[in-house]
């Protein structure tokens, strides 16, 4: 986490901004400077069942439901600096509702 939210690595840190990943911006950095799952001979074996797990997952709710804000305000998502996982401050709070399906 220290890497992922430095200066020195990305603009913004707090903010997801995909050209974060783009060929530019990698080639620019260190390549050990974004470790999702690890590097060298240590890497998560599990990496790739994972993340197609987690696509699959997504698809999934994502076609079923709508994730919506609760309430006008926005906030800034701050990261809880004490947990192991990635953990917001107060949590997000989202209203799901079933997508309604179209009649063919």
């Amino acid at each position: 986490m220290g890497l992922h939210y430095d200066r020195k690595f990305f603009r913004n840190p707090e903010k997801f901004d995909p050209e974060h990943f783009s060929e530019e911006q990698k080639a620019s950095r260190h390549p050990y400077s974004y470790l999702p799952f690890g590097e060298g001979p240590r890497i998560c074996i599990g990496m790739r069942f994972g993340l197609t797990q987690v696509k699959v997952a997504l698809v999934h709710l994502l076609s079923k439901f709508d994730f919506l804000p609760v309430g006008d305000k926005q906030s800034k998502v701050r990261i809880a600096p004490n947990n192991i996982l990635l953990t917001p401050i107060g949590g997000i709070d989202l209203r799901v509702e079933r997508r309604r399906m179209a009649a063919c």
